[in-house]
């Protein structure tokens, strides 16, 4: 496994990072993660669309795809790969294209991700190749109504998630600071406006000189730094049912729920127990994988060889953890805290936590259905009360779109 945010750093140098919470901290509870016990969470499927070669629209190849669904169980498909958002009905049948690659409003240039918001209204996150970010709104009848356009090259968006009620939205963020002659990379919350309102991570990438290419000393240097950088967490960010911010610091395993603003600390939580060293079998993998996206990366691919990148991956010198946290996924009055991404199955494990932050239990699934395998910033499964639709990753290698029926065995919540 690998995570495309590396692949959107390795044109810079050096990664040099610091970590917030909040204003207060706010004390940390603990909890030890219980993988004996029976797990809080049964899944039923109801139903289940695989792909279909005759039918274009059934066919996801994109790693990235990204779904999100409405209250009336319909479901948005944002096939990344071809460009596209996909209306399928509550049965999971194709119903329309709801918006396509064009010029025009309305249309796509470089789709990234999609949400439902609580008022029906849906969001889109599109990236052009060559222009500035934007988010497309339609409305419950799924007719395109505004964008807004992130217009400043100091924040530019990597991922995106909008708060239920749609006036605020927090993600990653990466941005030139020409005073400094850098990049650097944000987690941030932002207004309406999109305008800044507070950073919780931020992190400074000076450029590269014009002999890192050049030189495979530097260029082993320059990938190592961004690995190891991308293990002290960034871009870990939802919201709850209620509308409060969660952050999370991957390698720390620690996750902090914030009001509304983003100022105060209302909890916090990290797992106990000693950290568990990658085998050599898992690095491997993950050198694999990573030198395979460097050689899909414009400019770098005649550069990188498969013992320049094995060196990266043993310079960065990892935290000695296998299981860092990788994502976060609201689940009405419980979040599901993805911890487990192997690098050589697609078996994910998460725990399950109450709005409080009480520790309600841990479980495994097959077939990656809580995350893309390729990038902690694509969450796969999105739950609505008792149902959770997910794209799942078959024998093989096909994005299936499931539904499950939900049933919470753990402990109450309130």
């Amino acid at each position: 496994m690998m995570f495309r945010i590396c692949t959107v750093l390795l044109g810079l140098l050096a990664t040099l990072g610091s970590f917030a919470l909040g204003a207060d901290g706010g004390a940390v509870q603990t909890f030890r993660r219980d993988t004996s016990a029976k797990a809080p969470l049964d899944f039923e499927e109801v139903w289940r669309v695989g792909p279909d070669r005759e039918e274009d629209v059934y066919l996801w190849t994109s790693p990235d795809t990204h779904l999100a669904v409405a209250a009336d169980g319909r479901v948005l498909i944002a096939d990344v790969g071809a460009n596209r958002l996909l209306a399928m009905g509550p049965d999971g049948t194709f119903e329309r294209v709801l918006a396509a690659e064009g010029p025009g409003p309305g249309e796509l240039r470089g789709l990234r991700s999609v949400q439902v918001l609580a008022d029906g209204r849906t969001v889109a996150l599109d990236q052009p190749p060559m222009g500035l970010a934007r988010l497309l709104f339609f409305d419950a009848s799924g007719r395109f109504s505004e964008q807004k356009v992130f217009r400043s090259l100091s924040a530019i968006p990597v991922s995106i998630v909008a708060a239920p009620d749609g006036k605020r939205a927090a993600g990653l963020f990466m941005g030139l600071d020409t005073r400094r002659g850098i990049l650097t990379m944000r987690t941030q919350l932002v207004d309406a406006q999109l305008k800044p309102v507070r950073t919780f991570v931020e992190t400074d990438l000076p450029l590269p000189g014009p002999d890192v290419l050049r030189n495979p000393a530097n260029l082993r240097d320059m990938v190592a730094d961004v690995l190891a950088g991308f293990y002290r967490g960034q871009g870990l960010v939802t919201f709850d049912a209620r509308g409060r911010l969660i952050h999370a610091a991957t390698h720390r395993s620690q996750i902090a729920c914030l009001d509304q603003g983003g100022e105060t600390t209302r909890w916090r939580v990290a797992v106990e127990g000693e950290p568990i060293r990658l085998r050599e079998a898992e690095r491997d993998a993950m050198a694999e994988v990573l030198l395979e996206e460097l050689r899909a990366t414009p400019g770098m691919g005649r550069a990188v060889t498969e013992n320049l990148v094995r060196q990266a991956v043993e310079k960065a010198e990892l935290p000695p953890i296998k299981n860092p946290l990788f994502g976060l996924l609201p689940a009405g009055d419980r979040l599901l805290a993805v911890y487990d991404l192997s690098f050589l199955s697609l078996t994910q494990a998460v725990d399950v936590l109450a709005a409080d932050g009480r520790y309600l239990g841990s479980l495994r699934r097959d077939g990656a259905p809580f995350l893309a395998p390729t990038s902690n910033l694509t969450p796969r499964m999105v739950v609505h009360g008792d149902r959770a639709t997910t794209l799942e990753q078959d024998a093989d290698g096909e994005l299936v779109l499931v539904r499950y029926r939900l049933s919470w065995t753990g402990p109450a919540v309130d």
